[in-house]
């Protein structure tokens, strides 16, 4: 028969609860738990129970007895909301994309005659969709979608030589894709010079001492050996 760990009381006698002491789980009746100090394991009752279940969502009662695991449940429901959120970002970035396209025939004229029918073609060719393409060259899905219709974005030739190069096709008239080209020979204008390295301006010196020398002619690079100083110290 049970009895208290400390002033062996038996069970039948007074009530008796678990409690954890140095020697592990023990009985011991109420007072001696308070005069010494030991916890008692309290069991949980049939109406705490039932509170608990109380509190647990319809949702979580229909889970537990259909056996759906609700942690799943929880990744599907944050899956769909990125996957909304994603679509709303989309949907931005293609009214943003759209707005930028003008249907003008002055922005036609710089491209070669039937020019969307040319991209649908090569775009079937390689047996892409439009989506496929679009993540390839890394633009938005409408571009493509407008371009193929014959809405070419205004100015926009980053768009078209991308097209161009992916696709393998000629897209701008010959004299539009030389004035393009002429535009992109290298020119030590204020973007180009961010874009040097310090041991590229380095180098420059370096030639403009030969040159002084009579070692070497150096082509395009007609900064001064104290403007080449002052890129390279941060001077300005």
């Amino acid at each position: 028969m049970d009895e208290c760990y400390k002033c062996f009381a038996l069970g039948e006698r007074t009530l008796l609860f678990d409690a954890v002491s140095v020697d592990g789980i023990i009985k011991i009746c109420r007072r001696c738990s308070l005069k010494e100090n030991i916890p008692i394991i309290k069991k949980p009752n049939t109406l705490k129970l039932k509170e608990s279940e109380k509190n647990q969502t319809v949702y979580d009662r229909i889970s537990k007895i259909s056996g759906v695991d609700r942690k799943q449940n929880i990744f599907e429901q944050k899956k769909e909301l990125l996957k909304k959120q994603e679509t709303s970002l989309k949907d931005i970035v293609d009214k943003n994309f759209r707005m930028n396209f003008k249907q003008e025939e002055k922005s036609k004229d710089d491209l070669i005659n039937n020019f969307h029918w040319i991209i649908m073609r090569a775009r079937r060719s390689k047996k892409l969709t439009q989506e496929q393409l679009a993540k390839e060259i890394e633009e938005p899905v409408i571009a493509i979608q407008m371009v193929e219709k014959g809405v070419f974005p205004e100015d926009n030739f980053r768009f078209i030589i991308k097209l161009e190069n992916y696709l393998k096709i000629r897209l701008l008239k010959p004299e539009i894709a030389e004035k393009i080209k002429e535009q992109k020979k290298f020119d030590l204008d204020e973007d180009t010079t961010k874009e040097l390295t310090i041991s590229d301006l380095q180098e420059m010196k370096e030639k403009r001492e030969s040159k002084i020398l009579g070692n070497e002619y150096i082509e395009k690079e007609d900064l001064s050996n104290e403007e080449i100083d002052d890129l390279i110290f941060g001077r300005k």
